[in-house]
């Protein structure tokens, strides 16, 4: 099954770069529970030693809710790389706005030369978050190759997180409940979305189809559509993946707010791993 008809290469084009001002609109939206989401990460990095004072580099960093907010919070050595030009530039300018840009630096890169683009560079902590980057390129060497990159900047107590990431197991449950049912959602911000998800479980590859609309005056202005397809991982395998680029996994849990007990198939995966 094919499900949008083109490579990865040229979905994160699209997405990230050809288009990123409509994806920029997604995350704008996520600015409004950034604080909460963040307290809660900031707490998980403390569980595990990781103060204010620690050098955190997060990869696919967006337009930096997550860097800008732990900035807030008082983290003081705080680095983003992210493919997109645009979102980095956002992310510039809103650092800038809350007065935090002397605490973060914002880079534009390809993860998967990760360790180039931050040549020299090591960090006590790394961050993926909202299930970005791995999986993108639909090919399991190459998330073993990012994650291999990631542990050339990291010294031997460096942590990697992995947050909010999408669980196949749980996709898969999903799917079987309501298959391919889309739905719409308002993104508060003049913009709603229409999402139609779809799932191959023979090679364990999610996708969805973005029509995006413009809110006015009730009515639903057309703009454009942008698909995507991502492999997911079980957990098991996630951490197959980690351990083979060089971490060793240290614990799972099913939600950042509470650190409650992973449920394979009802919960996003926020997993910790340690570098050896």
């Amino acid at each position: 099954m094919i499900l949008i008809g083109y490579g990865s290469i040229d979905w994160i084009r699209r997405f990230f770069i050809d288009r990123a001002d409509l994806f920029l609109k997604v995350l704008d939206a996520n600015w409004g529970r950034a604080r909460e989401e963040v307290e809660a990460i900031a707490n998980l990095l403390s569980r595990y030693g990781i103060g204010r004072d620690a050098r955190i580099l997060e990869v696919g960093c967006g337009n930096g809710r997550i860097l800008i907010n732990l900035a807030l919070l008082g983290f003081k050595n705080l680095v983003g790389i992210d493919i997109s030009p645009r979102f980095i530039e956002d992310a510039k300018e809103k650092a800038r706005r809350y007065g935090v840009d002397d605490r973060i630096e914002f880079v534009v890169g390809d993860a998967r030369f990760v360790d180039e683009v931050l040549r020299g560079r090591i960090f006590d902590a790394i961050l993926f978050v909202w299930s970005t980057v791995i999986g993108y390129y639909n090919d399991i060497e190459v998330d073993i190759d990012i994650l291999r990159r990631c542990r050339e900047l990291a010294h031997n107590d460096t942590y990697l997180f992995i947050l909010r990431h999408v669980n196949r197991d749980r996709v898969a449950l999903i799917h079987s409940l309501v298959g391919d049912a889309a739905y719409l959602t308002d993104l508060g911000n003049g913009y709603a979305v229409v999402e139609k998800p779809v799932f191959d479980a023979k090679r364990g590859v999610a996708g969805s189809c973005w029509s995006f609309y413009r809110v006015e005056d009730r009515n639903y202005i057309f703009v454009d559509e942008l698909c995507y397809e991502m492999k997911v991982y079980s957990l098991h395998e996630l951490i197959y993946i980690a351990e083979k680029a060089g971490w060793k996994f240290i614990d799972v849990y099913g939600d950042l707010r509470t650190l409650s007990r992973f449920r394979p198939s009802l919960s996003n995966i926020n997993a910790v791993f340690k570098a050896r």
